[in-house]
């Protein structure tokens, strides 16, 4: 379970896949106020936190999808997505 303070109505949870790369799965909090198109902006916060922690040179987004899943009595906004973080050599040239 990941905290962000500035996703105060999301809950993210994050599993590590390999050495460089992540899954990250995103619900919004049954009772809030907004927040329902910060699901990708989480994402890249996240990703970027972990880049910068492990010292990489950047990170690719390999899967992204967002969706709604029906429960009772209530319904959630979930997103989903792999990160890959990458090392200097592996950055694709602009």
């Amino acid at each position: 379970m990941i905290y962000d303070p500035l996703a105060p109505n999301w809950s993210i949870e994050e599993q590590m896949l390999n050495e460089d790369t992540y899954y990250l799965s995103l619900k919004a909090k049954s009772f809030r106020t907004g927040g329902d198109g910060e699901a990708m902006q989480v994402l890249k916060r996240r990703a970027l936190q972990l880049q910068r922690e492990r010292g990489y040179a950047g990170y690719r987004i390999l899967d992204y999808s967002e969706g709604i899943e029906s429960s009772t009595p209530l319904t959630h906004r979930v997103s989903e997505g792999t990160i890959q973080l990458v090392r200097v050599g592996m950055l694709p040239k602009r």
